[in-house]
């Protein structure tokens, strides 16, 4: 199933790269605890921490959707500029007592979160929402006029 050399089920997974130089379980889920930079399709992502993103683009708007499990509302910031659209959360650290002890733990243990989104079209910044719930950000940002497509009449 895995190839006639392999008898280790997890090459596949070692081979696409997931568990090189992983340190704790956290370091498998996305991009808890690593720096990002990313181009693809007229787009740009940078960023560091748990944040992981979705970004839907409609013929009006575009969406992007941000999982922020253990922020809060007043710990993020929000800022949008033409193409870019900044993304700033800070968590509270794990509140851990002397007589504990973590014997395992999935939650990020970064405090800040950033994403710093380029897209390829601009957006109205003054008719964009924001909206928190349940840890998860949704933004939803119109398309300027010169980038939302319309129909050509022919004549």
């Amino acid at each position: 199933m895995f190839g006639r050399d392999s008898n280790d089920p997890f090459d596949i997974i070692k081979s696409m790269g997931f568990m090189g130089g992983m340190t704790d379980l956290g370091s498998a889920f996305g991009s808890m605890g690593s720096k990002k930079h990313v181009r693809m399709n007229g787009l740009e992502i940078q960023g560091e921490g748990f944040m992981p993103i979705t970004i839907i683009d409609g013929d009006e708007s575009i969406k992007i959707m941000a999982f922020l499990p253990g922020v809060e509302k007043n710990n993020i910031v929000i800022n949008a500029v033409g193409n870019s659209i900044e993304l700033r959360a800070k968590r509270q650290p794990l509140a851990v007592t002397e007589s504990e002890n973590v014997i395992y733990n999935e939650m990020s243990s970064e405090e800040d979160a950033y994403r710093m989104i380029t897209l390829q079209t601009p957006v109205k910044e003054n008719e964009s929402k924001a909206k928190f719930e349940n840890g998860m950000l949704t933004l939803v940002l119109p398309k300027s006029e010169i980038s939302i497509k319309k129909g050509i009449d022919i004549e």
